[in-house]
């Protein structure tokens, strides 16, 4: 891949020495990839740090968010939504339902299965909280311009799609 100017990170460095031991590697794939891994690292530092400011551990977040956009839903959903395992699901909801986060029901349709949903303190905590994530998250890009943003999201969507995928994440 080339870099701008004579300026060269560690990764670049890194690069040029494997195309320099084996010219027939695709060193720029592997420069994506791992640039792409370096900012989702740093990304999850930052919105890790911005959890943590109002008590949210890993994985907190994403279910209280996923049930801010999508509304009330049940716990086999959460868990298709947010790619975890029932267990992971339900340590997740017990640490939330402890804090008094969310609130679990029976559904009403069927009178078996649960429904999870936000309490007026988890809105408050969630709604407080998605603006400094997304701050965070626009932070690790601003070395880009908008446009260019754009086109890498283009560009990324394409990359990640698969036939039959609608995962939000």
């Amino acid at each position: 891949m080339e870099t701008s100017g004579a300026w060269e990170d560690n990764v670049a460095a890194a690069m040029r020495d494997w195309a320099c031991r084996d010219d027939s590697l695709d060193v720029d794939s592997m420069e994506i990839v791992v640039r792409l891994s370096r900012l989702a690292r740093q990304v999850a530092v930052d919105v890790a740090e911005v959890h943590g400011a109002v008590g949210l551990g890993p994985g907190d977040f994403d279910v209280l968010a996923s049930i801010l956009r999508s509304g009330p839903t049940s716990p086999k959903m959460l868990a298709q939504q947010l790619l975890l395992s029932k267990a992971g699901v339900s340590g997740r909801l017990a640490r939330l339902r402890r804090r008094g986060l969310i609130q679990e029901s029976v559904r009403p349709e069927d009178g078996r299965g649960k429904s999870i949903a936000l309490t007026a303190e988890g809105r408050r905590v969630v709604e407080g909280v998605v603006a400094a994530h997304v701050a965070a998250e626009r932070q690790a890009l601003a070395a880009l311009t908008p446009n260019q943003q754009r086109e890498l999201l283009v560009l990324l969507r394409r990359a990640t799609a698969r036939p039959g995928d609608s995962d939000i994440g």
